[in-house]
């Protein structure tokens, strides 16, 4: 995962990833910061859990 950090006050936190199997791949991205009841959130944690339980299983 390709983690940058901005210093832009409307973008705090963005991620990039790939997951390549031979062939086969997938891409996403997203924001890892959130405002949440005037909070900002970070997701950091529970992105990169739900990242590497993923796994790519093409046939």
């Amino acid at each position: 995962m390709d983690k940058t950090i901005y210093e832009d006050d409307n973008i705090k936190k963005k991620f990039y990833f790939c997951m390549i199997d031979g062939s086969h791949a997938l891409c996403g991205a997203g924001s890892l910061i959130r405002k949440i009841d005037n909070q900002l959130i970070d997701f950091t944690p529970y992105i990169l859990k739900s990242l590497e339980s993923m796994e790519i299983g093409v046939n």
